[in-house]
């Protein structure tokens, strides 16, 4: 049977003055004065587009860049394109055809040409990412112009420079990408080791719920709960958004962490098996600091989509065991709210993105019991 999803309906904010739409944007009217304003195209710089936020120290790894192409005007005419003349506006001295190098500064440099495809107004590609802490500068050079990307690899046992995500992606108050080092768990040498570990005490502050609070049509599972709530989210990468606002967190470290990922990455068809890194990281956060909260995972409820239920036990599944192994507590979500057909449902063959009700009144009540041990 065919199953109406029903998201959270936010109120959107009209604009009064907005003159036209982009992609149901509204866009502000065109400043009058062409001497100020000339209309020349507005080029993103090249820049690291996709990178892992967790590595170990043992793994080889890359992360995606992106260059921009301008266009050529002889180019585009054989080609039968018209643009603007404020579109060949070039602020990088290189167009398609041209060649050079890229790589990092204190490493090997790597040729590339770009293409001479018109339609192509960028190009991607692939640099090994570096291991060692600090920043790392990789050099563009191309038809004798120059460009560099910035690259910021941070322990984990350290301090977290995470300041926003960009594109989904975290990145340090310069807009620097950001990528955590870590060690790879070893179960045997932990084992091994586990009686002489000393407990780390456990701080007093007040209890942090982090993530995403499971909101439905009726309210979310955080309403009545005696602790400080910081929502943060993304539809592909929701431990992105944990490790940045976490690195935000200021004054006493709190007694209990919970951290709730939601769903977003499963609806949205992005889940990355990654994501289980985070807890490792988080630990080692507060094993930086000698202190360590009691630490929760709210694994997630089921979708109400039938097609999302594999993957999202699959990624139950990993988080599940990723997170008792590292000695996260786990409140399941999905037991406490029940089967989705009943949990989420708001009427006949509709259906909420998150259990409603009493099934989202039983979550909340797992939650709040979890922040009170």
């Amino acid at each position: 049977m065919m199953r109406r999803i029903l998201p959270l309906m936010l109120a959107c904010m009209a604009f009064a003055s907005a003159s036209e739409m982009i992609n149901g944007i509204p866009v502000p009217p065109s400043p009058g004065d062409p001497d100020a304003h000339p209309g020349l195209r507005i080029w993103d710089e090249p820049s690291f587009t996709h990178y892992p936020a967790v590595v170990y120290a043992d793994e080889v790894r890359n992360l995606a860049f992106s260059i921009p192409v301008p266009p050529e005007r002889s180019r585009d005419r054989e080609a039968g394109l018209d643009r603007p003349d404020g579109a060949y506006h070039n602020p990088f001295g290189w167009t398609g055809g041209d060649s050079g190098t890229i790589g990092w500064t204190d490493s090997d440099q790597w040729p590339i040409t770009l293409p001479l495809d018109a339609e192509l107004q960028r190009v991607s590609g692939l640099l090994p990412l570096p291991t060692g802490e600090g920043v790392h500068e990789a050099a563009i050079s191309i038809a004798g112009a120059t460009r560099s990307m910035h690259l910021r690899v941070s322990a984990v046992r350290g301090t977290w420079p995470h300041d926003r995500l960009e594109n989904g992606f975290p990145v340090d108050h310069e807009g620097v990408p950001v990528v955590l080092m870590d060690r790879r768990r070893d179960p045997d040498a932990e084992r091994q080791w586990a009686a002489l570990r000393t407990t780390l005490p456990r701080p007093t502050g007040q209890s942090l719920v982090i993530g995403d609070p499971l909101a439905s049509t009726d309210g979310d599972v955080w309403g009545d709960l005696t602790a400080r709530t910081v929502v943060a989210t993304d539809e592909r990468y929701p431990h992105h958004a944990l490790l940045v606002a976490l690195a935000k967190q200021n004054g006493a470290l709190p007694r209990t962490v919970l951290w709730s990922p939601g769903n977003a990455p499963v609806n949205s068809r992005v889940w990355s098996p990654e994501e289980e890194r985070v807890l490792a990281a988080v630990r080692g956060y507060y094993e930086h600091r000698a202190q360590m909260p009691r630490l929760v995972l709210l694994l997630p409820p089921l979708p109400a989509e039938p097609d999302l239920v594999a993957k999202a036990e699959e990624r139950r599944d990993q988080l599940r065991r990723s997170a008792l192994f590292l000695g996260w507590a786990v409140v399941d979500a999905a037991a406490a709210a029940g089967a989705p057909e009943g949990a989420n449902r708001v009427g006949e063959g509709v259906y909420a993105i998150y259990p409603t009700g009493p099934a989202r009144l039983r979550v909340a009540a797992a939650v709040a019991a979890a922040l009170v041990e």
